[in-house]
């Protein structure tokens, strides 16, 4: 009941924020920069987006061959299109997918804590690159933007508590140590008796993940690199919109952008609903470009997202899944 208070409250703060911004700037001029748009432009920003997606997917191979899973490449990219599908319409930071995707490999006969830890090890992969690319932007924007004493300071705390974690959770696992079962006995998780049954398949999916890390550094640092280069086609994505929009920025400002929408879809807003448009309008705004543009942007952004979407819940139409076959049974 709590959660779906939450979820309708953030839906309606998402709406008002929507409506705000709709409000503030007229149909018209939305619709004149839409449409002078350059088609040439729109279909490199495709490309490259797809590109992007292949990419993590790829990612995403390599990790399972690390796990001795062999599945078909069509189901590697369908698997991946439906857990986006998914944690694009949780609440929070694009997650959620994570265990329909490894409850979907349960189709091609691998266990779910086999696959749930291919899955989260892909996760923490992802993860750390977000981490270090939010800690490397913020200091960016800390330098740079005209932020208030109190909120450079809570930020600057911010950006060194990530790292600290970060840092600390890779050097756990690289040496075979287990960060996660840590956690769940700091907690005291383990005293409480609905998560008692949990603990096996903690330990189970935690150890293909430490075996993941510490007997497959080569895996692990190709997939470091994929992750890197997709960061980069990231930039060279938003640099793309920009010039949809007759803008020629700098790199930092394509980078704070960027950087600006990985923040946004942290907020615990499904489909970061207004939040998304108010966001990159105030941050185009601090840079010196119109405001509607910026709006435009987050358009554009959501439209990409909103089509790996659409294609994701498709695929798990076409699928069929039942998320609950895996929970596992109570100990004797």
């Amino acid at each position: 009941m709590k959660r779906a208070l939450l979820l309708t409250a953030g839906t309606i703060i998402g709406l008002a924020l929507l409506i705000g911004v709709f409000y503030l700037f007229p149909f018209t001029e939305f619709l004149g920069i839409i449409l002078n748009i350059p088609l040439p432009l729109l279909g490199a920003y495709a490309l490259v987006s797809l590109t992007i997606f292949l990419l993590l997917t790829w990612r995403w191979s390599l990790v399972l061959r690390a796990h001795n899973i062999d599945l078909p490449k069509r189901h590697i990219v369908g698997y991946r299109f439906v857990g986006y599908a998914v944690s694009f319409v949780t609440p929070g930071p694009k997650v959620g997918g994570e265990m329909v995707r490894a409850a979907m490999m349960r189709r091609d006969k691998i266990p779910y804590p086999k696959g749930f830890s291919s899955v989260i090890a892909d996760k923490t992969i992802e993860l750390s690159s977000f981490g270090l690319m939010f800690f490397f932007s913020l200091s960016v924007a800390l330098a740079l933007l005209p932020i208030p004493t109190g909120w450079r300071i809570s930020l600057s705390v911010l950006a060194a508590i990530l790292c600290i974690f970060v840092a600390n959770a890779f050097i756990l696992m690289i040496r075979g140590k287990d960060p996660f079962m840590r956690l769940f006995r700091l907690f005291r998780l383990h005293n409480i008796s609905v998560m008692k049954k949990y603990k096996q398949e903690i330990t189970e999916f935690e150890t293909n993940i430490l075996t993941f890390y510490g007997k497959n550094k080569r895996k692990f640092w190709q997939a470091q690199i994929i992750s890197a280069g997709a960061w980069l086609l990231a930039l060279v994505e938003f640099y793309l919109v920009f010039r949809m929009l007759q803008i020629t920025p700098a790199f930092i400002e394509v980078f704070l952008v960027y950087s600006a929408v990985g923040v946004i879809y942290m907020i615990p807003i499904p489909l970061a609903l207004g939040t998304l448009e108010a966001g990159q309008a105030i941050m185009f705004t601090a840079l010196g470009f119109p405001a509607a543009a910026g709006a435009v942007v987050a358009l554009i952004t959501r439209g990409r997202d909103l089509t790996w979407t659409l294609i994701g819940f498709i695929l798990l139409g076409y699928y069929g899944i039942d998320i609950y076959k895996h929970q596992p049974q109570n100990s004797p």
